[in-house]
This record gives C-alpha cells, structure tokens and sequence, in this order.
C-alpha cells in the first residue's frame, strides 16, 4: 500500500526532488478548475431568495385586497412589562436657561411686601405658566425664615447667622456675610447715591442685637450699630428708620459710617418715658411711620418727630399695618382687619375675618386678601362685599396645604406657598387656581418674591429656587407715597398725641 501511494504522489507531482506548484499542477491537468460551481450556487440562492420574498409580498397583497374590515378593538393598557416610548419630566424638574434679554433679570423686589407701603404687590408681569427653573440654590443647608428680596443682579435673604448674596442669573452664593445672632427679619435693601456713585445696601435686623448694613455687591460689612431691632428696617429718603424692643423708633443715617454718631433723631425722645417694646415691622408711606406695640398702633410724624398712639379697642395684638391708599389695614390676633384712615387715625368699622390671624393682608386691584391658615378670605376695598369667586377655606384645591406666610401678587396673580411644599398661582379676581409647583414636600417658608417671568421662594429644607416661565400681564397697584411728598390730612386728630 506504501507503494502504492508513494506511486500516485509522485505522479502528482507532489514528491520528488521538485514539488509542483498549484499553477504548474493547473498547467499539466492535474487539478481540474470548476468556476461554474459556485457561480452556479449563487444564481441559485438569489433565485431562491427572490421567490421567497415575492411569495410574502403577494400573500400581504392578498391579504390586503381580500380580508373583510377589521373589528374595532379598545387598545390595552400597559401592563407591568410595558416601558413608556418616552418620558416628559415634570416642570419642576426641568432646567431651563434664560436668553440673553431675559426681563427677568431686570426688575427688582426690593423689600418686605414689595415697598415700605407692605402692600405686598407690585407691577411686575410674574409667571402667568410655569415652564421649570433656572436654579436652585442649597447653600444656606437650614430652614429659612425670611423671605428674598431681589437688588439689581442679587437675590437677597438671611438664614440662622448669615447673609446670602445670591447671583440671580447663576444661583451661585457670591458672598456670605455672618451675624452676631439669628436674623429676624426680611432684609432691607436700597440703592442710594454716595459722591456721584450709586451704592447698594442692605439692612439687617437681628434677634436681640444689632442692626447691619451690608454693601449687596460684596456682601461687605458697612456698619453694625446696637438697637435690640424689632423687624425689617424702613428706606425713607435719607434716613433709616429702625424699631426698638427697647420702647423707641431710631432715624439713622443711611450710611452711618461712624456708629458712635448715634441715631439723627429718635421717638419718644431720650428723655421720655419709652412706651412698650415695639412688636411688627415699620411701614412708611408718605411722610409717616406706622407700627405697633402689642395692642397699640402708632403713627410718627418723620418730620416733625412727633408721634400718636391710635385710639383703637383691639381684643389682641397688631401684626405689621399696611397702607394702601389712604387707609391704614392692621391684622389683629383678634381676628379682625382694622381699618383706619391714614394720617389721622380715624377708625372705620373693621374687617370681621375669624379666628386668630398670624399675617399681614395683602391689598392689590381692588381686593383685601388675608390668609387664615387653610385658606383665603377676600374682600373687596370699599364695599367690603365677600370676595365669592374666591375658593374657601378647606377647599378640594387646597386640601392638603396650610398656609403660614403672606402671599405676594403681580399681574393680577396671587402667589403662595404651603406646608405641603406647593407654590400656587391663583387668578385674584376669579379666585381659581392658574398652576401649582410641587417642591418635593420641602414646606414654603417665605413670602415669594416676584419678577418678570421668575418667582423666588425659600423652603424649610434650605433652599431658595427661581422658577421661570411664560409672563403674565402688569397690572397697575396701590403706589406707595415717597417721603416728604404731598400727603392729604396729616394732622394727628385722630389718637392721644405723644411728644
């Protein structure tokens, strides 16, 4: 058999001395080319292919030409195993970027209920449909108890011992200046001319200390002067008007570069007997100051430095008295809305609202707005007549929410903030409900502050977040009187005069 196949190799030229190449193979004959084979196999395939694909398309064609009208069918709903196609994540989680010419980073909310009237209005368009938020600031990382204020590109507010100077396009803390104790109150600010200059201010109160004047560019400290502040500072003209826990009102100097200068006047005078520790925030409007000590509403005189205790029976405490026009509405624990006139102290019948109220009103286009806890009460200015539109108390709209701050309107819009951790929108003269922003359960601690398209809030978890949107419309509200202006029936008439 070896020999056999050493016989057909050698043949074959592959034994020997020289081993034949496949070319030189193909040239004696020994192996047989066969190029059709494959060429063969491939027409076929495509062949077959071609079959196949046309007996599928003429059987859908069949089917298509031939098959009776389809039943309809109610379609499922998914089931456990079914994914969505695709997710759209709700508004509150949307970031979104401003343009370059955003007028939300214009205007301005420079104080405690929007002006020293603390009306709590202003003529800004607000967000009339929100579309999610520019930023959400956490810095603070503790529960804040007052409420921003917005200063040319800074959004302003104090949390435990510390100042936050927030950059309003960015939401990045710029500064954090510290305090000697808890602050107490909204932070003041003001632009006032310095040497040809503008500066930029802001006025702290904390609890049993001292007043701040911070510069709201650096957050630098100016000053620090010690007054036992009693809330939120009032801007008049040139002066800075301060209340006491200590008995007395304090006119400082804007600036105050020197704090040993002391205040430029003060009510009652040094030499008085100081009356009771001042308990609210001051209010100006015009020439005078407005504020109250527990059951006892005053009016000062800024320019004659004379003051009047208003001859009014209360059955509890003032809360901080708002002027609108030419009357006085000072909330009372009693449960009623005292209305005065303003400048005279003469009293008209007051506003019965019920149970203990823990706010300031609100007056704006032509509606005394109070909040009481679960929901709204609203009267309107002159006839007083209930605001019906309105949703009641306990309603399906507000079910789960308490309210405990003072809510802020612009363009016709009424703003709040609940325990449930919702901010609302609320058409004031039509009393339904436009929108609703979920912030996770965080309740809302402050006021909102109110720009073109951007509404700031704060909430317990420590957080300040801007949330932007589709503007509304401006709508005119009660202006409040610049000092020293033209101010009707200032005589003091209307209370025991104090001097």
């Amino acid at each position: 058999l070896q020999a056999d196949l050493d016989d057909a190799l050698g043949a074959a030229g592959l034994t020997g001395a020289s081993v034949l190449s496949p070319a030189q193979r193909r040239e004696r004959g020994l192996i047989r080319r066969k190029p059709g084979r494959i060429r063969r196999a491939m027409v076929w395939m495509v062949a077959a292919a071609a079959v196949i694909v046309l007996g599928i398309a003429g059987g859908a064609l069949a089917l298509t030409l031939f098959q009776p009208d389809p039943v309809p069918t109610v379609a499922a709903g998914p089931t456990a195993t079914t994914a969505p196609t695709t997710t759209v994540p709700p508004i509150e989680v949307t970031k979104i970027e401003p343009s370059q010419d955003f007028a939300g980073f214009t205007g301005e909310w420079l104080t405690l209920g929007a002006n020293t009237c603390r009306v709590g209005a202003s003529d800004a368009t607000g967000v009339i449909e929100p579309t999610g938020f520019y930023w959400r600031n956490d810095d603070a990382g503790g529960e804040y108890s007052s409420s921003p204020i917005v200063l040319r590109q800074k959004v302003i507010i104090g949390q435990g011992r510390n100042v936050y100077f927030i950059d309003r396009r960015t939401g990045k803390a710029a500064a954090s200046s510290p305090t000697s104790a808890e602050i107490l109150a909204t932070v003041e600010g003001t632009k006032l001319g310095e040497e040809g200059g503008v500066n930029l201010f802001t006025y702290v109160a904390t609890d049993g200390s001292d007043l701040y004047a911070f510069e709201a560019d650096t957050g630098r400290k100016r000053w620090q002067y010690p007054i036992n502040p009693s809330g939120t500072p009032a801007v008049g003209a040139d002066e800075l008007y301060v209340g006491s826990k200590d008995g007395y009102v304090a006119a400082l100097n804007l600036f105050l570069n020197d704090p040993d200068d002391g205040p430029i006047w003060r009510w009652p005078a040094p030499e008085a007997e100081p009356i009771g520790p001042i308990t609210t925030d001051m209010t100006l409007s015009g020439n005078d100051l407005y504020f109250a000590s527990g059951s006892d509403l005053y009016i000062v005189d800024i320019d004659s430095h004379e003051g009047t205790r208003c001859d009014v029976v209360t059955g509890g405490d003032f809360l901080t008295p708002v002027v609108a026009g030419d009357r006085i509405y000072a909330a009372n624990t009693d449960g009623n809305i005292h209305v005065l006139e303003a400048g005279t102290c003469e009293w008209e019948a007051p506003i019965l609202i019920g149970g203990e109220l823990k706010t300031r009103p609100v007056v704006a286009d032509g509606f005394v707005i109070q909040v009481i806890g679960t929901g709204f009460v609203t009267r309107e200015v002159g006839t007083w007549a209930d605001g019906s539109a309105w949703p009641a108390p306990g309603s399906e709209e507000f079910a789960s929410a308490t309210f405990n701050t003072t809510p802020a309107v612009a363009g016709g819009v009424v703003y709040i903030g609940g325990s449930n951790g919702s901010v609302y929108a609320i058409d004031l003269a039509e009393g339904e409900k436009i929108w609703e922003w979920d912030e996770g359960g965080a309740a809302i601690t402050s006021t909102p502050t109110v720009t073109d398209g951007v509404v700031y809030v704060a909430t317990r978890d420590g957080e300040v977040v801007a949330i932007g949107g589709d503007p509304g419309v401006s709508n005119p509200t009660p202006s409040c009187l610049r000092p020293h202006g033209d101010v009707e029936g200032t005589s003091k008439s209307g209370g025991d005069r104090l001097e």
